[in-house]
């Protein structure tokens, strides 16, 4: 019968990883957790708590690092406008929207000749200078260029890189084992090469044979950049 794993020892992983909100390897993490235990046992709950989809893990291999899951938008009950009622329209349900959303609808859903004709103000066209001229205020345009960063920017170079690498290493090597006949599944093959771990009941050659599918590949790939420089 395995072992029951105590719910407190994931809870004090999950407190530990709160405290790098970019995300940490395991060799961060081990020595800030609340109670003692090994590396290889900390890699193993490390990887229940990403299958539970309580924490996100990046990368692979040495420069993979866990990190809590982006937390849901929750909408504020205060800041939010009294809500319409839905409206029906040809069997299709709609989420509520402002006063002035609901006004527009009905509006563009007006036949052609029941629309009020409008003119075209050509003045904004013609008024408007690139870079020097803005239709949304500043304060608007610095929320969005704030909410479209990426994360990337704030990792080390060639992190994006890497982590692909990491990735295309262990596909390789799975299904360039899996020519020779190999019996390791994809995820158990991820397993043995980030965490060390071979699959229980299977033959140990089938586990050297992906370490050495690895050593070859990385091998090309270094002998490649060599070559480059």
């Amino acid at each position: 019968m395995p072992k029951r794993i105590p719910e407190g020892e994931f809870d004090a992983i999950e407190e530990a990883v709160k405290r790098f909100p970019e995300g940490a390897g395991v060799d961060e993490i081990l020595p800030v957790l609340s109670f003692k235990t090994s590396k290889r046992t900390l890699q193993r709950r490390l990887a229940d708590l990403v299958d539970k989809e309580r924490l996100v893990a990046e990368g692979a291999g040495r420069g993979r690092i866990y990190r809590l899951p982006p937390k849901k938008p929750t909408i504020s009950p205060q800041t939010v406008e009294p809500p319409v009622e839905k409206v029906m329209i040809e069997d299709e349900s709609y989420i509520p929207i402002s006063t002035e959303g609901e006004a527009i609808k009905r509006a563009v859903r007006k036949p052609v000749q029941d629309r009020e004709p409008v003119s075209y103000n050509r003045e904004f066209l013609e008024d408007y200078r690139p870079n020097e001229t803005f239709y949304l205020s500043e304060e608007a345009r610095r929320h969005l260029l704030e909410i479209g960063r990426s994360e990337e920017g704030h990792r080390p170079a060639g992190t994006y890189a890497r982590r692909i690498f990491n990735r295309l290493l262990i596909d390789l090597s799975f299904n360039s084992s899996r020519l020779e006949g190999n019996t390791y599944s994809l995820l158990e093959t991820e397993r043995l090469l980030e965490m060390g771990e071979e699959a229980e009941g299977k033959d140990a050659r089938d586990a050297q044979m992906i370490l050495n599918h690895k050593a070859a590949i990385e091998l090309l790939v270094m002998g490649r950049r060599l070559s480059t420089w």
